[in-house]
């Protein structure tokens, strides 16, 4: 939703053969920073729109990671028009048509990260250089599945392979697993707190698989009293560790972990850990209510997401054909965006557009304001979905 300024827009007549792919337009202008643009003196006629950051200023659009915007009616220009017509066009880049490694790398905790042209389901490593022996690679994906962060159960002796990667039904390339600094012997563990009425969960991020977990090095105190926690291992990340507590709003504690608290797959041990972790009260948090106003009905899910200053997703809910509201407490005061995006194929993701299917990317709808969450106060706002 944001504007884009210096983006090459353009107009090719319907009859010409020459396309936005292959050819020069007819007229062309740039975009403006606040992203309006006007193109002035036409011919009358019927003509198809784009808007593209030409990387290679060849007035083409031929390359994998120029962003492209369309419209999928022609617009038509008569001299007899009262009023000049407008056109939005919404910027994306297009997934690849076909799937690549894009790139392949030992991250320095020693998972062998791997970024891919396109989303996939499932990677498969094959050591074509040796067979049998136990080992195996756990895969953790980024939300979209285009990068996943493969650990091996071992690192001994990796060097001297030669892995094949095969993404769904697609046979990528072979990849060495060649470490560029030597790992640290202690992992990092980084402590947030995911609050909750019914008590507050303390995630412990392990920058490597966690291999076992020693509950006797690890302690709570509230007062210089001891609380209990039950520990869960997220089975869908080796990494994460979360402490459930009974820890409620407007309540605090001292996590401790001792040396050896933490051991990961490859033998390594946590350093000594001590934070202060806690729940702030509800005079201290906010509550915000979000009501859909929907003039048509809608046939398709919808996310809606609060996000910080920097960007970063802070909630996120999402809502079924006919559903209408949304309540979040315990909000952290601040400035926020929300946002709404239209989940036209229900797959619980933003997807791109793609000009050769005439498929444009899915909509996304910004509160045109800032969304101030105060301290004790409830905030109700209506966003329209049109």
């Amino acid at each position: 939703g944001a504007p884009e300024k210096d983006l090459l827009v353009t107009l090719y007549a319907t009859e010409d053969t020459l396309t936005v792919r292959n050819g020069r337009p007819a007229y062309a202008t740039r975009s403006l920073a606040d992203g309006t643009f006007a193109l002035n003196h036409l011919r009358e006629g019927t003509y198809r729109i784009h808007a593209l950051r030409d990387q290679n200023s060849n007035f083409r659009y031929d390359l994998p990671n120029e962003e492209i915007a369309f419209l999928n009616e022609p617009l038509v220009l008569a001299g007899t028009a009262e009023e000049p017509p407008q056109a939005t066009l919404h910027l994306f880049t297009a997934i690849s048509p076909v799937q690549a490694l894009r790139e392949a790398k030992v991250t320095p905790d020693g998972a062998l990260q791997v970024v891919l042209a396109r989303p996939a389901e499932q990677l498969e490593v094959r050591d074509i250089l040796r067979s049998g022996g136990t080992l195996t690679w756990t895969p953790v994906w980024s939300a979209a599945r285009d990068t996943v962060l493969l650990w091996p159960t071992d690192t001994t002796a990796l060097a001297e392979g030669r892995y094949a990667l095969r993404a769904d039904t697609t046979t990528l390339d072979t990849v060495h697993y060649r470490p560029l600094e030597r790992m640290p012997f202690s992992p990092q563990v980084r402590v947030a707190m995911r609050p909750s009425a019914e008590g507050g969960t303390v995630q412990l991020k392990v920058s490597r698989p966690v291999a076992k977990v020693d509950d006797s090095r690890i302690v709570l105190l509230m007062d210089s009293l001891p609380i209990p926690f039950l520990l869960e291992q997220d089975p869908a990340d080796p990494c994460i560790v979360r402490l459930h507590t009974s820890m409620g709003p407007g309540s605090s504690a001292t996590l401790a972990l001792a040396p050896k608290a933490i051991t990961d797959r490859y033998g390594g041990t946590n350093d000594s850990l001590r934070t202060v972790v806690g729940q702030a009260s509800a005079k201290q948090t906010g509550t915000l209510r979000i009501k859909l106003e929907e003039p048509v009905e809608r046939t398709h899910p919808a996310m809606v997401q609060l996000l910080d200053k920097q960007g970063r997703v802070v909630q996120e809910g999402r809502l079924a054909p006919g559903e209408r509201s949304l309540r979040w407490e315990q909000l952290a005061p601040g400035d926020h965006t929300l946002k709404l995006i239209l989940d036209r194929n229900s797959n619980g993701r933003w997807d791109t557009g793609d000009l050769d299917q005439g498929l444009q990317p899915e909509p996304v709808i910004a509160y045109p304001d800032p969304v101030n969450i105060r301290a004790a106060w409830d905030i109700g706002i209506d966003l329209r979905v049109e």
